[in-house]
């Protein structure tokens, strides 16, 4: 079985993505770990704040290419707004792929953590919503690969502009069909 990690660094790899800017966290060490497998995948490039991830997608959106930032959940998307704000303001392709606190409470990738609680928001998009062209919240795997083809390609439809797409843990680590 595949997971949908080394699925989704598959898609994007093959869409033209070669560089992903990266918060790393509980969010994404499948991810790191599926990299470290190898693959033809994106670089990931980690960086320690959501600031300067956001940023740097941003500056690599403006060579004409889609800029991708994977950040933390409801912190990180905190964090990015104002990046996002420059980059609706500038239209600037961006795809933000934000974590999401577990929905399960049992399992691997479960809500198992007091921090999962405190980082739940009613509403995770809504921080973002004015300033996106798409804002969707993948809940089954098989919304993954969808969800990303229309984010790409609504985000470099001109106007050109962000999309935000959130993802729970669960489906980062489930096994593909």
């Amino acid at each position: 079985m595949v997971s949908y990690t080394r699925k989704i660094l598959e898609f994007l790899k093959s869409s033209g993505i070669n560089d992903i800017f990266m918060v790393s966290g509980t969010d994404y060490a499948s991810f790191i770990e599926e990299y470290s497998k190898g693959g033809d995948f994106p670089n990931l490039i980690v960086i320690p704040h959501e600031i300067t991830a956001v940023s740097a997608a941003l500056g690599y959106s403006m060579s004409s290419k889609i800029g991708v930032a994977f950040i933390h959940t409801t912190p990180g998307t905190a964090n990015s707004i104002g990046i996002i704000m420059n980059a609706y303001s500038a239209r600037r392709p961006l795809l933000i792929i934000a974590g999401r606190s577990p929905n399960t409470l049992k399992g691997d990738a479960s809500r198992n953590l007091r921090i999962h609680w405190g980082q739940e928001a009613k509403d995770q998009g809504e921080m973002v919503r004015q300033w996106v062209k798409f804002e969707f919240e993948i809940r089954d795997r098989s919304q993954v690969i969808q969800t990303l083809k229309r984010a790409i390609r609504i985000a470099e439809e001109e106007p050109a502009g962000p999309v935000y797409i959130s993802i729970p843990r669960e489906i980062t680590i489930d096994e593909a069909l």
